[in-house]
């Protein structure tokens, strides 16, 4: 930790002092200022000055064990808002919710540095609390975090969305004190690897809330050639190879799908229209599509996309979804709709697909998702 007080109650926040200053309080007492048991400053050559615990604590608070890139981390980013005069705390503890951002920003940004795995229960819990007292939250990750070839369930927790920039994620290069962005984040049907594009901040040259509120200002495209029929071929021949093996979640989709009359293995290609919804779904977007299609058909005069969102929340169950905390529910479907309905109407992937009144009703403009 950076931050202790005295015997007197006076906090102090280290993390913008030299050496020298920081030796100076060696022989005063410091306390936690969660716990109040008593700290030791430490203040060697090789990590950054830092108080720990003296004994090991039960301190709701503060866990043993920081590493060095997250007391670096916390540093930068104390520094970025010294530097731009924003009213900061270092390791506020906020009572009510029994937690400690690592930066809290104007009373409204409550920042995270997260550098090591955390369960991902926990990491909902502790953001649906920021987010029910009023907080922003920013979940900023460390290098063991860092996106590179796919999602893990923990990552898409810490991804948010804008609909200037799509699904994103920061991290926090404490190496090279930069903050940087990976947006347009997408992951379709029979990929494992996501496609995603970068922007980096020298964290010391830009404005925080600057860098912060990017994802809303952003005025950017980006053009991504997809090969549609590949796509398509590979999810077909993915779902067959799964069939043959006789794997439980298929077994159960073929089964669905032939209580509706139909084939899992003669589907026409608008079933696997390449849209980037493997980010939150955990359940088949085979079987998810196919909950449109059977919606748009018991209401043949049409229904407006807010309606088709609607009713398509009350098919899915929460073993659907991956956790995004991050992200309302809401958004999250109107952006599927959109997406999936919007590539078949203006593309047909095969044979035409039914229901064309109920398509044509859906806006295909981009700056329409969050309607």
């Amino acid at each position: 930790m950076l931050t202790a007080q005295n015997e007197r109650g006076a906090v102090i926040d280290i993390s913008g002092m030299s050496k020298q200053a920081i030796e100076q309080l060696r022989d005063i007492r410091w306390y936690c200022c969660v716990c109040h048991h008593p700290v030791v400053l430490k203040n060697g050559r090789v990590m950054i000055s830092h108080f720990a615990h003296k004994q090991l604590s039960s301190c709701q608070a503060f866990s043993e064990g920081e590493t060095a890139e997250h007391l670096c981390g916390k540093a930068l980013l104390a520094a970025a808002c010294r530097r731009w005069g924003y009213p900061f705390q270092l390791e506020a503890y906020l009572p009510s919710l029994k937690q400690r951002p690592d930066i809290l920003i104007a009373d409204q940004w409550a920042v995270e540095f997260q550098c090591s795995p955390l369960p991902v229960k926990r990491l909902v819990e502790r953001t649906e609390a920021y987010r029910q007292n009023g907080y922003t939250v920013v979940w900023l990750t460390g290098r063991n975090l860092w996106l590179k070839h796919r999602l893990s369930a923990l990552q898409r927790a810490l991804v948010y969305f804008s609909k200037q920039l799509g699904f994103h994620m920061w991290e926090l290069d404490v190496a090279n004190k930069t903050v940087r962005l990976d947006f347009f984040i997408e992951q379709l049907i029979c990929e494992t690897a996501c496609r995603y594009s970068q922007r980096e901040w020298p964290a010391a040259d830009t404005p925080l809330a600057q860098i912060l509120n990017y994802p809303e200002t952003a005025s950017l495209s980006v053009k991504r050639t997809y090969h549609a029929q590949n796509i398509i071929l590979r999810k077909r021949q993915q779902l067959a190879g799964l069939l043959a093996n006789k794997n439980p979640k298929a077994a159960a989709l073929q089964t669905y799908l032939y209580e509706q009359r139909l084939n899992l293995q003669t589907l026409p290609d608008y079933y696997f229209t390449p849209v980037s919804d493997f980010l939150f779904f955990k359940s088949d977007s085979v079987l998810v599509k196919r909950y449109v299609w059977e919606i748009l058909a018991a209401h043949p005069g049409g229904l407006s996309r807010t309606a088709v969102v609607r009713l398509l929340d009350e098919r899915l169950s929460p073993a659907d979804w991956w956790e995004m905390p991050n992200i309302d529910r809401d958004v999250l479907l109107h952006f599927f709709v959109w997406r999936y309905l919007s590539l078949v109407k203006k593309t047909g992937f095969g044979s035409s697909p039914p229901h064309s009144r109920e398509i044509s009703m859906i806006p295909v403009k981009y700056d329409m998702i969050m309607g």
